[in-house]
């Protein structure tokens, strides 16, 4: 491609009509054009991935809004019904009970054991948590975990 714009003008300067300093700016002019029309070219991996993140992310919130048929959303602010779910975990004698959209709080949980995905080591043994209303939280990890 660094060939292209010589070839095109290089007539011109051996019939005497450019001088050699215009070959030098078409070569320039081209290069600038050359990496401004490559842009999405060069950073198609990084829309790729950035594509890949919004289609989890919308898989994700449909899932939960299928979980979750009490949840109604107006005005882009999620609203709740008084609602109560209990969920018991019998495989290590422990009872976690987990409260959803309660008024006191959005999620709240008591006596949580995270494990790894394999089961074979125990993270965070008895955990207790309340995510208050209109607060926010995020949980991050590797991909996969």
């Amino acid at each position: 491609m660094q060939i292209l714009p010589i070839a095109v003008v290089s007539p011109l300067y051996f019939a005497g009509t450019i001088q050699l300093g215009v070959v030098t700016q078409t070569t320039g002019a081209f290069n600038h054009i050359l990496n401004d029309l490559s842009l999405i070219v060069n950073s198609f991996e990084s829309l790729s991935a950035f594509s890949a993140g919004v289609d989890r992310l919308s898989e994700f919130l449909n899932a939960i809004k299928g979980a979750d048929r009490s949840r109604s959303e107006v005005n882009g602010d999620v609203l709740s019904l008084e609602q109560k779910e209990e969920v018991e975990d019998e495989s290590d004698d422990s009872r976690i009970t987990t409260k959803i959209a309660s008024p006191a709080s959005i999620l709240s949980s008591k006596h949580l054991t995270v494990r790894t995905p394999d089961l074979s080591r125990s993270l965070i043994p008895n955990l207790s948590f309340s995510l208050p209303p209109n607060s926010n939280l995020l949980i991050t990890g590797t991909s996969g975990t």
